[in-house]
């Protein structure tokens, strides 16, 4: 290590039989002579390239994670003030955690705990910018956290906190950074995250213009921040920009020099792409993702979406309906159980096959109660009845979609659209 001047160093072992293959890696930091990550990894003998391929995706993340520690580090003058931002980042990790357990008071703790090693790092290095950007992101966790459980468990909604005033408070820290420092990258794309996140609650539509300006001054400072890429991305398609989303992911994947989030960008690709009417680069980007990554999550569906998007075809409906009746049994999802049938029933609503679409929405209306339907979902279901030529219950499935939507309850309550329809003579039904 000495001779070589090393950084990092990955060393293994290799196992096992012709039958079965088993590897196991460790990245050690050469320097400090310290472990980074470690794993234990086996794979049928004829798979060995999906072994390869997932011990590759680990070394590379072991790799992303070493820099950006270190990148954190070079922030602080004081190793004390940032070993406690490093151990808020440990607590962060703890309200995941409880989140999974279904545990809302451990989460809400944990949260505090981190908030409480943040201020203590920023009162020892006060004029250090990391500890309230991390500040910032947690309360922007702390609103999302929050959104998940209002959704998850209905029950508790009543007591947990609004999370459009957390998130809220997370702008002026983020402002008072960049007061400081207007080239701090890392806080113009958190800034347009907050910002992204108060729109997608019923905000302005002004807050995700200043959500791609910050994303774009960020991109003028750092042009190889894929986050930054990727999260342009998700603003264009907030937009309903569906091809400028495309560009943006595909930027993303172009310059993420470890491809440690390949398949989040590739499966972005695929819901811009179709969005946007390019059949072939969703279709491309589908089978990019299922090839590279067998088994992944993200691409669980993507084919069958496409097909619910654009089959027509006897054959195209009988693949529509095979790949939801597979998918379904392995779906903990709900709400993705009935999805996958909505799918398979445009597809057979499109190919001619009305009786059996009718079953299939019938089956995707059971999996979800009436007053737990997001208006996606209904937007879905009217997407059937329209391809059914049920013109009356399509209009009334979007007319749900529509009253349930924050944005347009936000629309309602504006002055300036009520003045409107005062001028125009239109009502609020009209």
């Amino acid at each position: 290590r000495r001779a070589l001047r090393l950084d990092v160093v990955v060393v293994g072992t290799v196992s096992g039989t012709t039958a079965r293959s088993r590897v196991s890696l460790t990245v050690l930091d050469a320097r400090a002579e310290q472990t980074l990550a470690t794993t234990v990894d086996s794979a049928p003998g004829a798979r060995v390239d999906a072994l390869v391929r997932r011990l590759g995706v680990f070394v590379r993340g072991a790799l992303v994670a070493h820099l950006d520690s270190l990148a954190r580090r070079s922030r602080f003058a004081r190793e004390d003030a940032w070993r406690l931002a490093e151990q808020s980042r440990g607590a962060v990790r703890a309200v995941y955690a409880a989140v999974g357990a279904g545990s809302g008071r451990s989460a809400a703790l944990a949260m505090d705990r981190a908030d409480s090693l943040l201020a203590a790092a920023a009162a020892l290095e006060p004029g250090a910018t990391l500890p309230p950007i991390q500040l910032a992101r947690n309360r922007d966790r702390r609103a999302f956290v929050i959104e998940y459980l209002r959704q998850a468990m209905p029950d508790t909604a009543p007591f947990l906190p609004d999370p459009l005033a957390i998130r809220h408070s997370a702008l002026p820290l983020l402002d008072s950074v960049l007061g400081q420092d207007s080239g701090a990258a890392d806080a113009l794309v958190l800034r347009a995250g907050v910002k992204a996140g108060l729109h997608r609650l019923g905000g302005p539509d002004s807050l995700l213009t200043g959500a791609i300006a910050d994303l774009e001054r960020a991109l003028e400072i750092e042009p190889r921040n894929a986050e930054a890429w990727s999260d342009l991305a998700s603003c264009h398609g907030a937009a309903g920009q569906y091809a400028e989303q495309l560009y943006a992911f595909e930027r993303a994947l172009m310059v993420d020099p470890f491809q440690v989030t390949r398949a989040k960008y590739l499966r972005g690709m695929f819901d811009a792409a179709l969005a946007a009417g390019q059949l072939s680069r969703a279709e491309e980007a589908c089978r990019t993702g299922m090839g590279e990554f067998p088994g992944e999550e993200r691409f669980r569906d993507c084919e069958l979406k496409s097909l619910g998007r654009t089959g027509a075809s006897g054959a195209a409906a009988a693949r529509a309906l095979a790949l939801a009746d597979s998918l379904e049994p392995v779906e903990p999802n709900a709400t993705s159980r009935a999805v996958y049938r909505i799918y398979a029933a445009q597809a057979l609503a499109r190919a001619g096959r009305g009786a059996e679409a009718d079953r299939q929405t019938r089956l995707a209306e059971a999996r979800v109660p009436e007053t737990a339907r997001a208006p996606f979902l209904l937007i879905e279901l009217a997407a059937v009845r329209q391809l059914r030529h049920d013109r009356d219950s399509a209009t009334a499935l979007a007319r749900r979609a529509l009253t349930a939507s924050p944005r347009l309850r936000q629309l309602l309550g504006d002055p300036a659209f009520a003045s409107l329809r005062a001028a125009l003579g239109v009502s609020v039904r009209e």
